[in-house]
């Protein structure tokens, strides 16, 4: 069989068998990708996550953990946004959306001792907020938090796993990382708040105007902005 442009050599990856540590998915394969090293980190192929199922995904991917009971595949995503002028991040594939769950957790350098990302877990969901069927693929999501010179595009790299047996209840009993879609209100409700009710400013009732409207309309991976590079 033909190799792919996935396959990698394991003995020359950091985290032999690849199966690195979260410090070293941060501070060697996400940074030097940050700063356009590719070279340096062929291991990790570039997907973007909006544009592929996890299903999909899982088979452009091929490494060590294939053959394991419980695999994970490891690939870079550009960081896409929802707006151009803030950094509400777009997770929305074709036929569902990545739902951001629990806390952050913080990455820290062993050597320095000191944050150097944060990982994000996402649980993909089917349909559409608020009836998407939460399945059982999971996504830990790596963003560095390092500050890089001459930085290029903005990624983050993401773990993809799928759990075995029933649809895991992964949320813990701490509150909730807000995303966009877990913010539910935005489709059960028509009201806009008024200006002079609690805090909201003008642009407060502009964005949540926004958001109804783009709720309504569906909008998918294609209609988002991306970042400038």
């Amino acid at each position: 069989m033909a190799s792919t442009g996935y396959d990698f050599e394991l003995e020359n990856a950091v985290g032999y068998r690849f199966s690195p540590t979260d410090e070293e998915l941060v501070n060697h394969y996400l940074r030097q990708k940050m700063l356009g090293v590719d070279h340096e980190v062929g291991e990790v192929p570039e997907l973007n996550v909006c544009e592929l199922e996890p299903w999909d995904l899982a088979a452009n991917i091929r490494n060590s953990e294939n053959n394991s009971d419980n695999p994970k595949w490891y690939f870079f995503s550009p960081r896409i946004y929802r707006y151009s002028k803030n950094k509400k991040a777009n997770r929305r594939t074709k036929l569902g959306y990545w739902k951001a769950t629990g806390r952050d957790r913080k990455v820290k350098s062993e050597r320095i001792n000191e944050e150097i990302g944060i990982k994000k877990t996402l649980v993909y969901h089917q349909g559409r907020v608020p009836n998407g069927v939460k399945t059982n693929w999971v996504i830990h999501e790596y963003t560095a938090t390092l500050n890089l010179p001459n930085q290029g595009k903005e990624f983050v790299l993401c773990k993809l796993k799928k759990n075995p047996g029933d649809v895991p209840n992964v949320e813990d009993e701490s509150s909730p990382v807000l995303d966009f879609e877990q913010d539910q209100s935005i489709t059960e409700s028509n009201d806009v708040p008024a200006i002079g009710e609690g805090n909201f400013s003008p642009q407060a009732v502009a964005e949540h105007t926004s958001d109804v409207e783009e709720v309504r309309n569906g909008m998918l991976c294609g209609d988002i902005f991306h970042p400038k590079t």
